[in-house]
């Protein structure tokens, strides 16, 4: 029984990361003339610093993928193991 729940917590972590990730570029679509307007910057000089954020952070994340060593799949596909329950 233990161990079920620590699969769901493992999973239930990057879930909640992930929404707030996306979170993240929602609030700013809300809040970005709000922002503009604090800092003294126009809306559009606010949303090319986010948008190019936004890009630097892909390309990053897509520089490590790249750097993965790709698994190939196997040639012949093994017996399915029986379905396993909690």
């Amino acid at each position: 029984m233990k161990n079920c729940q620590n699969k769901w917590v493992r999973a239930a972590i990057p879930a909640l990361l992930l929404h707030c990730s996306i979170g993240t570029v929602y609030c700013w679509s809300i809040f970005s003339q709000e922002i503009a307007d604090f800092i003294g910057f126009s809306k559009g000089a606010t949303e090319w610093a986010f948008s190019f954020a936004i890009f630097r952070h892909r390309a990053s994340r897509q520089k490590l993928l790249d750097r993965e060593p790709r698994v190939e799949p196997p040639t012949t596909s093994p017996r399915p193991s029986p379905a396993r329950r909690c």
